[in-house]
């Protein structure tokens, strides 16, 4: 069954406990700007979106359709998989790197005024091996403290990377099973191991030496 054409559209920017919401008209005539202004949010932070479709019949505001924690398109992969690192370039001062762990997820963040970065850890293994692995280990640190998951029913950045990790890394222990700070460490510890196992990074650096040798 369709929405109704009268429906509001409603469209909200937020970051943990601040929102910016926008009336884009309704479903029988959308009104959307070439760009919104997120003036209010930080810049240096990543954002998810809400979009609500709130009854225009009359003046409960009753919400007729929603979607929530969307997020931009630039953090999808080429072919649709959403990227579970995705990378913004930020004024990080001497800063190269950094991990940011917020609403939306683990981002990396690295230093705009490095020429080719963003180039250089999607192909240079070295620069992977030496990044990525560590921000892993930030990611992986954060759900051992914090094993606690919200309702199965609701896609969050956690239930992500646990799919990743019970996935990809073939991990049979969840950070919910881990009763002490040695077997969280352990844990964090092994799933490094199998990360960079798979990536191949010690094999692709010294291929790469060997080469421009």
């Amino acid at each position: 069954m369709g929405f109704p054409t009268t429906a509001l559209i409603v469209f909200e920017a937020y970051q943990r406990s601040t929102a910016m919401r926008f009336e884009l008209g309704t479903i029988a005539e959308p009104m959307v700007p070439e760009q919104l202004n997120l003036r209010d949010l930080d810049p240096s932070g990543s954002v998810l979106f809400r979009l609500k479709l709130v009854s225009g019949d009359d003046n409960s505001g009753r919400i007729v359709g929603a979607a929530d924690r969307l997020r931009p398109a630039s953090d999808e992969n080429e072919d649709g998989r959403k990227s579970l690192f995705p990378i913004d370039l930020r004024d990080l001062g001497p800063e190269v790197w950094k991990l940011d762990i917020g609403d939306a997820g683990p981002r990396l963040l690295l230093n705009y005024s490095i020429p080719g970065f963003i180039d250089r850890v999607r192909t240079d293994p070295l620069v992977q091996g030496l990044l990525l692995p560590a921000a892993l280990r930030g990611v992986l640190t954060e759900l051992a403290r914090d094993a606690a998951i919200e309702d199965d029913d609701e896609v969050t950045w956690k239930a992500d990377w646990l799919q990743f990790c019970r996935e990809e890394l073939r991990l049979a222990e969840e950070p919910s099973d881990l009763t002490t700070d040695e077997d969280r460490e352990n844990w964090i510890a092994d799933a490094v191991q199998r990360f960079c196992k798979t990536g191949e990074f010690v094999s692709r650096i010294r291929h790469s030496i060997s080469e421009v040798a």
